[in-house]
């Protein structure tokens, strides 16, 4: 069994007081939204959707589940050549 915590024991979560760590947690934070919508677009992409039907099929989904659904997208659809998209023809 393990062993139960000090009842004295109190943990605080502070955010930290550094404003450069504060810049390059923001970066990150950005990019990481970035990373998120652009698999987005890629599933709106590689499955011929809108962007709404793209957006609300992957919605609450985390990025590897997003990273996993482009790589099946991709293998199913096989594709040898760039084509155009259906949107894309006139």
């Amino acid at each position: 069994m393990a062993a139960n915590p000090s009842p004295n024991f109190m943990s605080y979560l502070t955010v930290p007081n550094q404003p450069t760590l504060m810049e390059a947690l923001g970066r990150l934070a950005i990019a990481h939204t970035h990373l998120e919508l652009m698999l987005r677009y890629c599933v709106k992409t590689i499955a011929d959707q809108t962007i709404q039907e793209a957006l609300d099929a992957t919605e609450g989904d985390r990025l590897s589940d997003l990273r996993v659904r482009v790589k099946q997208l991709f293998i199913e659809r096989r594709p040898t050549a760039w084509r155009k998209p259906t949107w894309m023809h006139s």
